[in-house]
């Protein structure tokens, strides 16, 4: 099969080989009308990182699988409801899976699908078989019923789904413990799963894989133990002593009545285990008294102890251990953030992470990351940045390399944005927020609106190419002079078309941010701007020191015939990029009415009624 969106034989880099091998991946999956995703697809990677805005789909689509799997149980609350208020009548969650290694299942899993696995007819592609889990109210009224079946063939949308063939056999006990599904929300907290058995915690503790011999000493030392502790205790056994009248009124029907201080069984003790931090120089505290971080990280630890184990289980087959992880990074400092996802790539089998950390996403390959967002209908759209276009690498070598350093390490925050603005220059950095905050009324961050500084107008192709693969709206500001209409030209390149009048908003021939806004008559606000952050003299100093100095190609400095105050001020705001952005802006937002000048200069309001257009 040849998709744009489906994804190759996803396969782990050596150094984060599974072993055992896993039986299968899942290579794709489509969901259809479950709780906010009406109809959504997307590939998966051993290791997929979801980002989006809040309430985009991330959790809807982790849950989805859960359910998929019997991992969790399904309600009405599950069913989408639609613009108008509509419940759907049932969900779709349709997932395609691929070799564990290579083009072909093994031996063994191929056994237990006869009958069910795809061969594709390019023979470069893996063999695929194809499950479905479908979700209906029970006609009883009790409770939504699920169907799981097999499907011939894979589709990428609704349409063409339903007309898929459905295998008559159902899937079988065989068949569902080729997968394990194990997820960790973003409610996780260790000292809650301490005391409950069914947590990740107590599934890790229930067999401590003591020798039966040992096992018995030690509860035999545990009795003498809580004997020592009563008898020597005067309010214990006084206790004990008022507990006999229990025996009394019970009569026959209870032989005696003791206190056990400690559990007298192994079983039992793994309940009163807890966990103790020690700080330097400090005294060994109980994790109850420790901070939401420590605690939320050490759930994280624990469930990674508890796949891990789970993956190297026995067995005919060895399952797919799939591992969701809901915010890992949550209440943890920004060097965790990054540090947790090494941890959970580290893990055996397939993993899911769902993020808001643009710490996490500055480390993952980009590649693996898979962006949920809303489209111009509200419906949700899963994107991703393709490892090959037309059988060439998208990104390779420099052209990687610079990927990773101007957006995921120096603009991370806008693979989570619902509109981008690129910049080039420092100027824009500091202003263009503060004139944002002014024509919004608000912080453009409560908005999902980033800006993007390229460092350059030669860097922008690198962040708008990525945007394009997200499906993440953006639009460029770019100078007028020849660096910054090469920086256009170069994006045209990269994107193969010519950018349209709602992508680029291209300065005056000629000019820069800063010189642009003097030309629109803003100079007034801007000299006041300079002498309350510079002094009232600045500027008088550098006219007399500057005036006829050489220029660079020719001629001297000019400030004293007419029109030197522009260039006098011009010259000033060049050699001081990056430091005047903001009071600039500031400056002239409350002066602008002084000067009969509008707040907003045309070039700026030019740029958010671009960006006004995707967020309506």
């Amino acid at each position: 099969m040849s998709n744009s969106n489906q994804a190759p034989p996803p396969q782990a880099p050596p150094s984060q080989a599974p072993t055992p091998v896993p039986p299968v991946l899942m290579a794709n999956i489509r969901v259809q009308d479950f709780r906010g995703l009406s109809d959504m697809v997307t590939s998966l990677e051993p290791l997929t990182v979801f980002v989006g805005e809040n309430n985009s789909g991330k959790t809807s689509l982790l849950q989805a699988l859960a359910v998929f799997f019997g991992a969790s149980r399904a309600t009405e609350d599950d069913l989408h409801v639609d613009a108008t208020g509509k419940r759907a009548t049932k969900f779709v969650i349709d997932v395609r899976f691929v070799p564990g290694a290579g083009l072909k299942f093994a031996p063994d899993v191929e056994t237990r699908l006869v009958g069910h696995i795809q061969v594709p007819q390019d023979a470069a592609e893996p063999h695929y078989f194809t499950m479905r889990v479908t979700g209906e109210v029970a006609k009883d009224g009790t409770g939504i019923e699920l169907e799981r079946r097999f499907v011939t063939g894979w589709a990428e949308t609704r349409a063409a789904s339903s007309g898929l063939r459905l295998a008559p056999q159902r899937p079988g006990r065989e068949h569902l413990e080729l997968v394990t599904f194990f997820m960790l929300d973003a409610r996780r907290d260790l000292v809650e799963e301490l005391r409950t058995r069914t947590s990740h915690w107590g599934r890790l503790l229930a067999d401590l894989g003591l020798d039966p011999a040992e096992q018995a000493d030690i509860e035999k030392a545990l009795e003498t133990v809580g004997n020592r502790i009563v008898a020597s205790s005067p309010v214990l056994e006084s206790v004990k002593t008022g507990l006999g009248g229990v025996k009394d009124a019970l009569g026959g029907s209870i032989s005696d009545v003791a206190i056990a201080p400690v559990p007298g069984r192994v079983d039992d003790l793994s309940r009163a285990v807890d966990v103790m931090i020690k700080r330097p120089q400090g005294a060994a505290l109980p994790l109850r008294l420790q901070g939401q971080g420590s605690r939320s990280l050490a759930a994280v630890m624990v469930f990674e102890s508890f796949v891990r184990k789970r993956v190297t289980l026995g067995g005919p087959v060895s399952p797919l251990v799939v591992a969701a992880f809901e915010e890992p990074e949550a209440h943890l400092h920004p060097q965790a953030h990054r540090a947790m996802l090494g941890l959970i790539a580290k893990l055996n089998g397939q993993k899911l992470v769902s993020t808001h950390s643009p710490h996490v996403v500055r480390v993952a390959d980009i590649h693996t990351i898979r962006s949920i967002s809303r489209d111009a209908t509200g419906g949700p759209q899963c994107k991703a940045v393709p490892r090959k276009s037309n059988g060439i690498p998208t990104f390779a070598g420099e052209e990687l390399a610079n990927v990773t350093r101007f957006v995921q390490r120096n603009n991370g925050e806008i693979l989570f944005a619902r509109a981008v603005v690129v910049i080039e220059g420092d100027t824009e950095d500091f202003a263009l927020p503060v004139f944002a905050r002014h024509h919004w009324g608000k912080d453009p961050s409560l908005l999902a609106v980033s800006f993007a500084h390229t460092d350059g107008a030669g860097n922008g192709k690198h962040v708008v190419r990525i945007l394009e693969c997200l499906g993440v709206p953006w639009v460029l500001m770019a100078d007028g002079d020849d660096a910054g209409k090469k920086g256009v030209a170069a994006i045209e390149k990269a994107l193969g078309r010519p950018l349209t009048t709602d992508e680029l908003v291209q300065l005056p021939n000629d000019v820069g941010f800063d010189e642009c806004l003097i030309d629109a008559g803003y100079r007034p606000p801007i000299e006041t701007a300079i002498a309350e952050h510079c002094g009232p003299d600045e500027l008088a100093g550098c006219r007399a020191r500057w005036h006829g100095q050489a220029v660079k190609g020719g001629g001297t400095r000019d400030y004293q015939s007419p029109g030197w105050e522009d260039r006098l001020v011009k010259e000033f705001c060049k050699r001081n990029k990056g430091t005047l952005g903001q009071v600039l802006a500031s400056v002239i937002l409350r002066d602008a009415q002084k000067h009969n000048l509008p707040p907003l200069p045309p070039i700026v309001r030019e740029v958010f009624n671009r960006v006004d257009k995707w967020l309506k």
